[in-house]
C-alpha cells in the first residue's frame, strides 16, 4: 500500500528536498532568484497577455496587473487547469481564488513588491471527455457534443449549442439554469479557451486575475532553449527517472511516467507525441512533465498552487529543476471549501441539522435514529450494566481480574452492537427520509462536491 503523499507533504516530510516548510515558508529566497528575470521576456509576456485578456470581462481590472509585469519587482503566483465546459468543476474556481488571495496577502507582507495572480489555461490538453460536460447537480448534466478532431482543446471553435441531460425523468429543470451572460460565452463561433477564460474572468477578473493561453507561438519561441535542451540531452529525462525512483523507493505513488522526449508536436492532423526529428519551437508543446519548467521559463513565477495530483508530479521534478538550474517555486495546495446552500437547511425537517451533515455517516445515523427511539431506555441499560460491573469488581475473588476485563469488554461491545442495530432498523423503517439525508450528505462531501458541482451549480442552489 502506498504512503499518503498529501499527509507527508503537510507534515513537512519533504522539507529536506524542497528547502522550505509548509505553511511557514520564507518566500524571499525564491523571490531573489527571480529578480533577474530577463526584461525582454517581461515585455513579451506583457504584449501577449494584453492580447489574450483584452476581450475578457473586467479587463479594466486585469490590465493594471499586466502592466506591472514589466517591472523587475513584480512576480507571478500561478495556478492552472484544463479548459472545462462552463468553467470546469468547482475546484477550478477554488484554485483561481487561492492565487488571488495569496497575491493580496503577499502584497501586504512585502509592499515594495508586486504580486500578480495568473491562471494558466491548459488549452493544449486533449482529454475531451473531461472537458465536454459540466454537472449542475449529480443528476443534471450540461453536455457539448461537438467533435474536437484530436486537436488541442483550446483551439476548438464551438460548433454546437449546449444540451441538458436529465437523469431524473420526473424532476423539473429550472428555467434559465445558466445565466445568459455565461451562456453567451459558449455560443457557436466562440473559441473554447476564450469561452473558458471569459467565464472565470466574469467572476474573478475584478480581482486582477490574469489569464494565460500557453499555445501562443511567441511564448513558445521564447522557450526554444528549454526545448532544445530536452531534445539534445537526456539530463531532464534522467533526473525525472531518478527522482521518481526515490519516491517509489519510499513507497509513494507516481503520478506521471517519464518520457525521453517530454514534448508533443502540433500538426494539421492534431497533437502527436514528438520523436527525435527536428522541429520549429512554435510547433512543439510540452507534455505534463515539462510544463512546470516551461511555466518557469516564461513567467517570473515564485509560487505554484495546485491540487494533490499536480503536487505529486511536481515532486517527481525536484531533481530536474536543480540539474537544469531552474529555481523551483514554492508549491502550495489549493484551498478547499464546503458550500452549504440555504436549501440544505430543509434537512432539519428530517431530524438532523445541516451542520450534522458534515459529520461521519455513523454519527449522522445515530442523530437521525434518536428522533424515533427511546434514548432514556438506552441510558438506563448502560447505567445498569455499569452498576453490575461495579458490583462484580467489588467481589474479592482470586484470579478474577482477567475474567472481569473480558466480561466488561464483551458487555460494552454487545450494548454498542444493540444500539447500532436499532439505528440501522430506524434508517430502514424511515427509508425515504434516510435516503434524502444521504443525498444531501453526498453533495456535501468536499471531494465529491468540488468535482461534481460547476459554476452554474452556484446559481442552481442560489449560493451568494
Amino acid at each position: 500500500m502506498h504512503k499518503n503523499l498529501k499527509k507527508a507533504f503537510l507534515n513537512n516530510k519533504f522539507n529536506n528536498i524542497l528547502n522550505y516548510n509548509f505553511p511557514d515558508f520564507d518566500i524571499l529566497p525564491v523571490l531573489n532568484k527571480y529578480k533577474n528575470f530577463p526584461a525582454q521576456k517581461r515585455l513579451l509576456l506583457q504584449k501577449v497577455l494584453h492580447q489574450q485578456n483584452k476581450n475578457l470581462p473586467n479587463y479594466e481590472y486585469i490590465k493594471p496587473n499586466i502592466d506591472l509585469l514589466g517591472n523587475s519587482n513584480t512576480f507571478t503566483i500561478t495556478t492552472g487547469q484544463q479548459a472545462g465546459l462552463l468553467g470546469g468543476p468547482l475546484y477550478t474556481l477554488y484554485k483561481a481564488a487561492t492565487v488571488v488571495f495569496l497575491a493580496n496577502k503577499l502584497k501586504k507582507q512585502f509592499p515594495n513588491y508586486n504580486f500578480v495572480p495568473v491562471f494558466w489555461i491548459a488549452s493544449n490538453d486533449h482529454d475531451y471527455k473531461e472537458v465536454n460536460h459540466a454537472y449542475i447537480n449529480p443528476f443534471l448534466k450540461i453536455i457539448y457534443e461537438g467533435n474536437f478532431e484530436n486537436k488541442p482543446v483550446g483551439t476548438h471553435i464551438i460548433k454546437d449549442k449546449l444540451k441538458i441531460e436529465n437523469q431524473l425523468e420526473n424532476s423539473i429543470i429550472p428555467e434559465n439554469i445558466i445565466p445568459a451572460d455565461i451562456l453567451n460565452f459558449w455560443e457557436p463561433g466562440n473559441i473554447w479557451w476564450e469561452a473558458f477564460a471569459k467565464t472565470l474572468a466574469f467572476f474573478l477578473g475584478k480581482y486582477g486575475l490574469v489569464f494565460l493561453n500557453p499555445l501562443d507561438k511567441e511564448l513558445k519561441s521564447s522557450a526554444k532553449s528549454l526545448f532544445a535542451e530536452v531534445i539534445e540531452h537526456d539530463t531532464f529525462y534522467k533526473s525525472v527517472v531518478e527522482q521518481s525512483q526515490w519516491l517509489k523507493n519510499h513507497n509513494y505513488k507516481l503520478q506521471i511516467k517519464p518520457n525521453r522526449y517530454p514534448l508533443f508536436k502540433i500538426t494539421t492532423e492534431g497533437r502527436v507525441r514528438f520523436n527525435s526529428s527536428p522541429e520549429n519551437s512554435d510547433t512543439l508543446d510540452p507534455d505534463v512533465s515539462l510544463r512546470p519548467l516551461f511555466q518557469q521559463t516564461i513567467l517570473p513565477n515564485i509560487i505554484y498552487v495546485g491540487g494533490w495530483g499536480e503536487i505529486n508530479y511536481w515532486m517527481q521534478l525536484v531533481k530536474a529543476f536543480k540539474k537544469l538550474n531552474f529555481p523551483m517555486p514554492v508549491i502550495i495546495p489549493r484551498n478547499s471549501y464546503i458550500i452549504i446552500p440555504g436549501v440544505f437547511k430543509n434537512v432539519e425537517k428530517l431530524g438532523v441539522s445541516h451542520y450534522d451533515l458534515l459529520k461521519p455517516f455513523p454519527e449522522i445515523r445515530k442523530i437521525f435514529a434518536q428522533n424515533y427511539i427511546d434514548t432514556e431506555r438506552f441510558a438506563l441499560l448502560k447505567s445498569q450494566s455499569e452498576e453490575l460491573i461495579k458490583n462484580l469488581i467489588d467481589f474479592d475473588v482470586p484470579n478474577n481480574e482477567e475474567m472481569l476485563k473480558s466480561f466488561i469488554r464483551r458487555t460494552n461491545i454487545n450494548i454498542s452492537r444493540l444500539e447500532e442495530k436499532y439505528y440501522k432498523h430506524i434508517s430502514r423503517w424511515q427509508r425515504k427520509k434516510w435516503l434524502k439525508i444521504l443525498q444531501y450528505k453526498n453533495e456535501l462531501i468536499p471531494e465529491k462536491q468540488e468535482r461534481i458541482w460547476s459554476i452554474p451549480s452556484l446559481y442552481y442552489y442560489n449560493v451568494d
